[in-house]
């Protein structure tokens, strides 16, 4: 679970299909955004808060073998902080395609540098 230095809100995987929940640390019954339908084959694929906050970034994995996998942008300063019945949709604000599936990610708040780790494919160049 990472937590948010400016609100109340946090982000983690949810083993539920919702990947990258946006959750209210002071109410967990009910999420207040998803982005649902990102897929991955990694457990471990993380979500994390841009130097700013006003970005999410996190990762999806190839659709096929073979294909290719990519970085997700959501916009984050979009979402309240008030009571909701049904979670919003997180919207997506920039695709990066890579040749190999990301597994973890780590955005450095000082340099303000992305960290992509990769699975190991054997792959060389794009």
């Amino acid at each position: 679970m990472i937590l948010s230095n400016v609100s109340f809100t946090s982000i983690r995987n949810d083993s539920k299909g919702l990947l990258c929940p946006v959750w209210d640390i002071r109410s967990f019954r009910k999420p207040l955004a998803v982005r649902s339908n990102l897929s991955t084959p990694y457990p471990l694929t993380n979500a994390v808060f841009s130097p700013d906050e006003k970005t999410i970034l996190t990762s999806a994995g190839a659709e096929a073998k073979g294909g290719r996998g990519r970085l997700i942008f959501l916009r984050r300063d979009a979402i309240g902080e008030e009571k909701v019945t049904e979670p919003k949709q997180l919207e997506i604000v920039h695709t990066l395609e890579m040749a190999a599936n990301p597994v973890k990610v780590c955005w450095h708040s000082r340099i303000n540098q992305v960290n992509v780790y990769v699975e190991n494919t054997g792959k060389t160049g794009n």
